[in-house]
């Protein structure tokens, strides 16, 4: 009981770590789209890559004995990853447009 219940706090713990990433993430990708100061792009393409890098870290957490699905953190893993394809093609459509229109 008492291992069940260790990996179950992992998991909530891991959830309680990446969500307000996601958010911040999510939010920070609106706001560099609509940005028009370098210098502010700059801060929150670098806070984007910041958030990506703590995600990535915290799946370092987990053994061969303590896997991601074990703690149920799978969900929390794949959320993180979902949101972060759709950044890439919101900035690649972005990008896309913003060549169009030059031409």
């Amino acid at each position: 009981m008492f291992v069940v219940l260790c990996f179950q706090q992992k998991g909530m713990l891991m959830s309680n770590l990446l969500i307000p990433v996601m958010d911040k993430f999510k939010s920070a990708v609106s706001q560099l789209l609509v940005e028009v100061d370098e210098q502010q792009q700059e801060l929150l393409a670098q806070y984007l890559c910041h958030a990506m890098a703590v995600t990535s870290r915290a799946s370092k957490a987990f053994t061969n004995h303590q896997t991601m699905k074990s703690c149920c953190c799978v969900p929390v893993f794949v959320e993180a990853t979902k949101v972060f394809l759709r950044c890439l093609q919101v900035m690649w459509l972005t990008a896309y447009l913003y060549h169009v229109n030059q031409s």
